[in-house]
């Protein structure tokens, strides 16, 4: 019989062709037309994890969008295509305001952060190189994860690196690991619990419905 580290390196999937990986993952977020995502943030020390978040962000064909930031206190801000709703649990409030309000910058931001970075990954990839395969529990599966180190174009002289865990099947992100600064150890993580593209989002996502007791702003 062989030995069990053998026979899981004889079973272990063939090394993805690194280059390859990255042009289909920019292909799928590049021609998202709608999206649903949920992501956990987290800020990481060596040895330690703290400051965890959780982002939910959809967004349909016609433009409506939902957006939802849980850290400390609950945000929301829901786009019925008329109007940018936004409801604040610091202080129980609401605010209903046009499209253009300045709401609309955060959604902007967070577009950029976790669509359009993607996007464009193969084109701003200056070095990429395959680490392993590893397995990440998701609520609608286990996935071996193609894990790939990248270093930006814009970025080589720093030394700055990101780690991309890829589900190779579907060619999207499940999990992103960067440093806030290449010379600390302070790192940020995203995991993807629901990446985007799996499924379409939900049609009642896009109505606003704030707590009654709520108060609207001035």
């Amino acid at each position: 019989m062989l030995p069990a580290v053998v026979l899981a390196y004889l079973l272990a999937p063939p090394p993805p062709n690194v280059a390859d990986l990255l042009r289909r993952v920019s292909e799928t977020y590049s021609t998202l037309a709608t999206f649903d995502f949920e992501a956990r943030t987290s800020r990481i020390d060596p040895g330690e994890m703290h400051l965890a978040n959780h982002i939910r962000y959809a967004r349909d064909a016609g433009g409506r969008y939902y957006y939802s930031f849980q850290g400390t206190s609950l945000r929301q801000i829901v786009s019925d295509g008329t109007r940018v709703y936004a409801y604040f649990s610091s202080d129980n409030s609401y605010s209903i305001e046009d499209p253009g309000s300045p709401l609309e910058l955060t959604i902007e931001q967070q577009q950029n952060a976790h669509i359009e970075r993607y996007a464009n990954l193969d084109r701003l990839t200056a070095n990429a190189r395959f680490l392993r395969f590893e397995t990440l529990k998701r609520p609608h599966a286990r996935i071996e994860a193609a894990v790939v180190q990248i270093e930006v174009k814009s970025l080589v002289k720093t030394g700055f690196r990101s780690t991309l865990w890829i589900d190779p099947e579907r060619a999207v992100i499940l999990r992103a690991e960067y440093a806030d600064y290449p010379q600390t150890n302070l790192r940020e993580r995203c995991d993807y619990l629901r990446p985007p593209g799996l499924q379409p989002p939900d049609p009642s996502l896009f109505d606003f419905n704030p707590p009654k007791d709520a108060r609207r702003r001035p």
